[in-house]
């Protein structure tokens, strides 16, 4: 700060309002201290994981049935495989969702289409 400090009257409303913050949003201190400031996140990331899990979902499903259909054992044995990755990422999915809805904060997804031109 290249300025003066904050008077202790801002400094004690300050500490009241950070005081009525983490009352109301105990989370929130965390959430901020790991909020990236550009805002930016990872491309690996702007995928929903919910979305991953349905895909995962109707692969493994397809290779069962490819799998019943031709009675290849490989094509099950993917499935197994796969159909294992499947439920532990919908897992994580469901977890993550209960807990914000349990802390009150679900986020929304941003919204998709064109970003700033």
């Amino acid at each position: 700060m290249d300025g003066p400090g904050l008077s202790p009257g801002e400094q004690r409303s300050l500490h009241e309002i950070e005081e009525m913050l983490q009352e109301e949003a105990p989370g929130l201190d965390r959430r901020l201290r790991t909020l990236d400031p550009a805002g930016h996140r990872p491309a690996w990331r702007a995928v929903c994981r919910g979305e991953i899990a349905v895909a995962l979902g109707t692969v493994a499903l397809s290779l069962l049935i490819v799998g019943v259909r031709l009675a290849s054992t490989a094509a099950v044995w993917a499935f197994a495989v796969l159909w294992v990755l499947t439920v532990a990422v919908t897992f994580g999915v469901v977890c993550r969702w209960a807990g914000e809805r349990r802390a009150g904060t679900v986020r929304r997804p941003p919204p998709r289409g064109r970003g700033p031109a």
